[in-house]
């Protein structure tokens, strides 16, 4: 029927009666993820069938393995059976309207599976609808089908072998994100920026046009073509298969995916082991220059235990205070039950090309066994003792888990609220 990854809006039209031929609605939102389904149930392509990215295609994320794993083969199997696929039989069409974002993923992994005749719909679905073509809210009923497990399991990676072999001279380590992020410089999902080192970076944007149409991809891996080994990844292993697909298209077959992707790698770097309990006369503080990111992972990781959360606009007007007055000198980052409000500050200032002087607490969380014993009256004072030596004229606290008894406390030791998360304290001239 066609031997090429992709097929047109014609093509696909032409063959819409086509018994061989099973189409697969793959759009999808990371912003809202019921937002795919709702589009497939309002209009989709005349008997496509709907299979969501986290529901279908991804297994439900874990502490590692990144943000989307890939999905329980055997259940996958199972539905593509009843969509009425038969192993080497169906052809396979596949759309989104996210430039193959989301209908990458299930491109690769049908091809992972041993399901080699799959195609995807350039243009996507805004271009079927631009053409006119027939569109449905019918849902298809399940069919009869036969899909055969045959996996490539040398298709994929795992961190341990991208540690193994990223830095062999014969390997090349492909990040697929867009350049800021590959570069650090932004990171909207995962907690830490940055990209895997010896990492280049081939955006999977590029592969498309603004319209979802793929563009020439002869001359774009010219640079890595005779690479004996290429690895790719992106954040979560999903939009990586668009720069599969761009080599297969290409012509350099046998490329890899790291399936975790960055999201699987960072979170290894805010992992830490168990803090052991320390005595009073343990307890104490440091204090950091900051030049560039990676010292400042080294040190947060050591003290952190990373948990995603949701941080108010009034946690940012709180920094963006502090970073309005250059002459306060430090931060100090109180968490209550480890919460890891130090990292996104610090961070956030990174964000802001901010490079003043910050230090962290050393295990003074108010943790449990810390409570009630008096820790925060004891070591506040040699902090502030110190703060005087370097000429520092006040020490401001951000505290994430805010209640009474953390304010009253604070109030007693002589800071006063500016605002919710901020309390600040002068100190006098030594």
């Amino acid at each position: 029927m066609n031997n090429s990854p992709n097929v047109s809006a014609t093509w696909l039209s032409d063959h819409l009666d086509d018994p061989q031929l099973v189409i697969v609605d793959c759009r999808f939102s990371l912003m809202d993820a019921a937002l795919g389904r709702k589009q497939y149930q309002n209009s989709h392509i005349v008997g496509a069938y709907h299979l969501d990215l986290n529901l279908d295609l991804s297994r439900p994320a874990q502490k590692h393995g990144g943000r989307h794993p890939l999905p329980d083969i055997e259940q996958l199997a199972t539905k593509l059976s009843q969509m009425g696929i038969v192993s080497g039989k169906t052809m396979v069409a596949i759309y989104d309207d996210s430039r193959f974002g989301f209908a990458a993923r299930l491109w690769w992994l049908l091809r992972y599976m041993g399901h080699e005749r799959v195609v995807l719909l350039d243009g996507g679905f805004a271009n079927w609808q631009a053409q006119n073509y027939p569109v449905s809210d019918q849902i298809p009923p399940s069919k009869i089908g036969n899909f055969v497990l045959n996996l490539q399991t040398e298709w994929i990676v795992d961190i341990q072998d991208i540690k193994a072999r990223k830095d062999l001279p014969a390997v090349v380590l492909v990040d697929s994100r867009e350049g800021d992020r590959y570069r650090g410089e932004r990171e909207p999902i995962d907690p830490i920026a940055g990209h895997i080192a010896g990492a280049v970076n081939y955006p999977w944007m590029e592969v498309t046009n603004e319209q979802g149409f793929v563009i020439n991809q002869g001359d774009r891996w010219q640079d890595i073509r005779n690479a004996e080994e290429i690895i790719v990844y992106c954040g979560s292993g999903v939009t990586a298969c668009v720069n599969l697909l761009s080599l297969k298209l290409a012509g350099i077959e046998g490329a890899k995916l790291y399936a975790g992707s960055w999201s699987d790698w960072c979170s290894y770097l805010i992992d830490k082991p168990q803090i052991e309990s320390k005595s009073e006369s343990q307890i104490s503080f440091r204090l950091a220059q900051f030049i560039d990111i990676d010292p400042l992972i080294e040190l947060v990781q050591e003290f952190y235990q990373f948990e995603k959360i949701d941080f108010s606009q009034e946690v940012l007007k709180a920094f963006t205070s502090l970073l309005s007055d250059e002459t306060f000198g430090l931060i100090w980052l109180i968490c209550d039950r480890d919460r890891p409000i130090g990292y996104f500050a610090l961070t956030f200032f990174f964000s802001m090309e901010y490079h003043g002087r910050c230090g962290l607490l050393d295990e003074l969380y108010i943790r449990e066994e810390y409570r009630g014993k008096g820790i925060a009256k004891k070591v506040f004072p040699i902090i502030e003792e110190y703060l005087q030596s370097q000429n520092m004229r006040s020490l401001s606290l951000v505290v994430d888990h805010w209640n009474e008894p953390a304010e009253a406390l604070y109030t007693k030791l002589g800071f006063r609220r500016e605002m919710r998360y901020l309390m600040v304290k002068n100190l006098p001239k030594k």
